[in-house]
């Protein structure tokens, strides 16, 4: 995890924020594939989440003031990710 993600978490934290975690697992992604997924993120997520690369074939975001109802609605469908 990033130290701006491990930051935002704290901070989130300690003013007592709802916020969720998002991990999409991409396997065997190449380059191309991995930007276009990088491109279908920003259309689903709002520009307050922060979404990072976490390891090989990762994305990790942190969505803030986001009930889990509406995490599960940002969470792209493995068929616009294919």
């Amino acid at each position: 995890m990033s130290r701006r993600i491990e930051e935002e978490i704290s901070r989130m934290k300690r003013y007592q924020q709802k916020f969720r975690l998002l991990l999409l697992k991409v396997p065997n992604a190449g380059q191309e594939q991995f930007l276009q997924i990088a491109d279908i993120l920003r259309i689903h997520l709002r520009v307050m989440d922060i979404v990072e690369n976490h390891k090989d074939g990762q994305f990790l975001a942190i969505l803030p003031e986001t009930a889990l109802e509406n995490a599960r609605l940002r969470r792209p469908s493995a068929k616009s990710l294919a």
